[in-house]
């Protein structure tokens, strides 16, 4: 098994530098030129990358809508830790020393501080959830779905949309 892991290896770094000349804009067969392959090899290495791009934004779009939940939970659970502090009364017992004097300003603070917290937290919440569809679009601005139900077509180049609509129009 060595041996594939050699190819693997070779493929993997092959497949990085393909992918660093082809944000360099240099086209398949340039690209083949500079790394002393076939064309076919880059267009087969260039399929590979965008289907791990596509496997990866899913999985990432996966993760992004667990961690969206989990952060509104925790919000929630903020809030409500939050809300006893502001809720509890700052003159609690019926000494009148200085001490507690003290203590009743403490807790005032402490109550203003988590009012402030809370309204903080509210405000976060809000953008959270009207930006969170915003946070999920691709580059082109197409939202990719919670679970990329539609991301094979929306991560597609527009060489292949327009092969697609072209196909489309010959079965007609």
């Amino acid at each position: 098994m060595k041996n594939g892991s050699n190819i693997d290896l070779e493929q993997e770094n092959r497949r990085s530098r393909v992918l660093a000349l082809c944000s360099k804009n240099l086209t398949q067969f340039e690209i083949a030129q500079e790394l002393k392959v076939d064309q076919s090899t880059i267009s087969r290495d260039l399929r590979h990358i965008k289907d791990e791009a596509k496997r990866k934004v899913v999985e990432m779009t996966d993760n992004l809508s667990f961690e969206y939940l989990k952060f509104l939970a925790a919000t929630d659970e903020i809030s409500r830790e939050l809300w006893k502090i502001a809720s509890a009364d700052p003159l609690n017992n019926n000494n009148y020393d200085p001490n507690t004097i003290i203590s009743a300003n403490m807790n005032i603070k402490n109550r203003i501080a988590s009012l402030t917290l809370i309204l903080s937290i509210l405000h976060q919440r809000i953008e959270t959830i009207t930006g969170g569809t915003r946070s999920t679009r691709d580059f082109v601005g197409t939202t990719i779905m919670s679970h990329g139900h539609s991301i094979k077509e929306e991560m597609k180049t527009p060489r292949e949309r327009e092969q697609d609509r072209m196909d489309r129009l010959l079965n007609l």
